[in-house]
């Protein structure tokens, strides 16, 4: 209990856990249901992030939050009885934060292959297409697609849903000894910050690039930015260094992303779905401003706060009362 006392239970009859990981047990013994909830939520505040300010269409305003415990765990299905905005400290009603559920049906994916001499000598890059065909076929005309070349600098050579055109980029350009494979997963979670829903970026590699391929940033910093935007990155390897696969796992893992062997039919064919099951924990809320047109080109406080089992956080951002 709250003062770190055993708790003694009659006849636990069952148990269940809600989306937050709090535990609900029936005590039949007893005649009560008691709820636990994780040592985080209870002892630390919540992680709120403001992270864009939408005013293009002013003065209806849209606010990207995420909302974390202190472990890291996104806090879903939070209600507007929540969350609390506030501009220049005046209380904002009529908040909307149902907004991000129409777009967890678009799936965005961004592609990495590797272009280097290994692949191409090994005529690994001809069977790319036959690989990573079952992930495409699923491909709706609502997600988005960007496919991103990594030979000695990083190219985005294609954006669309053209699975002949795709397949076709797959196996062809020019190859490097060292290809830029930071660089490129860098530029890929960077094409995937400003969408929105489910996202994940897939690197088709050799398995045979050592680690100084991902300089300058380095794997730590690529896991942290994946991280940080809630970015996964799921690795397809050729393994043609076995040696070197711990490294590749290390990097998909740490992501929440999944290390598949480019001949795995199963693993590969499923990996669409693992992308889209990511969904997009972040919230959309919009309101109307309180700020008129007479504080034009002025800054504007905005403060997000979240109550949430006597727990709570703040996020902190703002924006410019855009024109006429």
């Amino acid at each position: 209990d709250f003062e770190d006392r055993p708790v003694l239970w009659n006849r636990v009859f069952s148990v269940r856990s809600d989306s937050r990981d709090s535990l609900l047990i029936s005590d039949y013994g007893a005649h009560q249901v008691v709820m636990t909830t994780p040592e985080a939520y209870k002892r630390s505040g919540l992680n709120i992030k403001l992270q864009k300010v939408d005013v293009a269409s002013f003065p209806v305003v849209g606010l990207f939050v995420q909302a974390e415990t202190r472990d890291g765990k996104a806090l879903p299905g939070l209600s507007r009885k929540e969350i609390f905005v506030y501009e220049n400290d005046r209380r904002i009603g009529g908040v909307r934060t149902d907004n991000m559920e129409p777009y967890q049906k678009r799936t965005n994916i961004v592609v990495v292959k590797e272009n280097s001499e290994k692949l191409r000598s090994e005529g690994l890059d001809e069977m790319i297409p036959s690989v990573l065909q079952p992930m495409l076929l699923p491909l709706s005309i609502v997600d988005r697609f960007k496919l991103v070349r990594s030979g000695e600098q990083s190219r985005l050579i294609y954006e669309g849903r053209e699975r002949k055109q795709i397949l076709k980029l797959m196996s062809t350009g020019e190859t490097a000894t060292a290809p830029s494979l930071g660089m490129s997963s860098y530029f890929a979670i960077s094409e995937l910050v400003s969408e929105i829903g489910p996202r994940g970026v897939v690197l088709v590699v050799s398995g045979a690039m050592p680690e100084d391929t991902f300089s300058p940033y380095g794997i730590d910093k690529i896991v942290q930015y994946a991280r940080a935007q809630q970015v996964q990155i799921h690795v397809v390897s050729f393994e043609q260094d076995r040696d070197l696969t711990p490294l590749y796992q290390d990097l998909a893992h740490r992501t929440g992303g999944e290390y598949l062997r480019a001949f795995d039919e199963t693993a590969l064919k499923n990996l669409y779905a693992k992308i889209r099951n990511h969904t997009d924990s972040r919230y959309i809320l919009t309101y109307d401003s309180l700020a008129g047109q007479s504080l034009k080109d002025r800054y504007v406080d905005v403060r997000v706060e979240v109550h949430f089992q006597n727990t709570s956080g703040v996020g902190d951002g703002g924006f410019f009362v855009p024109g006429e």
